[in-house]
């Protein structure tokens, strides 16, 4: 599952990924660089890149042992959080270890801030992590500097409201066709709108405080544009 959410700062796109965190698949490993997700329940919290590799190993050796085994083991936490001093450097790593340990979440707030091209192991990841059961969940302020890997391989897509010309001008060319993107001006606080590709449905989301998504609309997409009236 491959999932991206876009949001300016304040639309409510951090809100909503700490949230998720509770429904992704475990090992999670969140590449914080703005440090954002400080005092998530049931995480590990580190600056480094080797010991939040450990801590993902470990999880997975606690989630595979037995129950009596676990008796003389420490529960290892689910949630990894890592705030990295070189973030092309940890998303690659860390790319790497899930798809060799064939499974787990990536999370990754403020994409537009890593250089794919750097990371050669999270390019691969993108395009081919589903076939190793990897899921990726990413947001971005700035879309058009995001890689289109990424939105081209993504099962469901959230775009909060925005006025920003130049988003709006991305978001009509390459996702949701012009009227679409058109009414992303006009939206309430904390609304938005969602394609879901694997439904092939195109609709209106709301937000609340604590990130909880709700689906106020839904209908059919009638082309690759996402080009019909809700």
């Amino acid at each position: 599952m491959l999932v991206n959410i876009f949001g300016k700062r304040g639309a409510g796109k951090t809100h909503m990924i700490k949230r998720a965190l509770m429904y992704c698949e475990p090992p999670i490993a969140v590449i914080d660089i703005l440090g954002n997700f400080n005092n998530i329940k049931n995480s590990y919290t580190t600056d480094s890149l080797s010991d939040a590799l450990q801590n993902i190993k470990d999880y997975n050796v606690y989630n595979e042992a037995s129950e009596h085994e676990r008796n003389f083991m420490d529960e290892v936490a689910p949630i990894t959080i890592l705030t990295p001093s070189d973030p092309d450097e940890a998303i690659d790593f860390v790319s790497s270890l899930l798809w060799h340990e064939e499974g787990g979440t990536l999370v990754i707030d403020e994409a537009d801030g890593f250089n794919i091209y750097n990371a050669p192991c999270y390019s691969e990841l993108i395009r081919y992590g589903r076939n190793k059961g990897v899921h990726l969940l990413t947001g971005c302020r700035r879309p058009a500097e995001l890689d289109r890997n990424i939105t081209a391989g993504a099962n469901t897509i959230y775009i909060f409201q925005t006025q920003e010309p130049r988003d709006i001008e991305y978001f009509s060319k390459t996702l949701i066709g012009k009227a679409q993107a058109e009414r992303l001006k006009n939206l309430p606080e904390f609304h938005g709108l969602f394609i879901n590709y694997d439904k092939k449905t195109i609709g209106i989301f709301k937000t609340d405080e604590q990130g909880d998504v709700f689906i106020l609309s839904e209908k059919k997409l009638n082309d690759s544009n996402g080009a019909v009236t809700i």
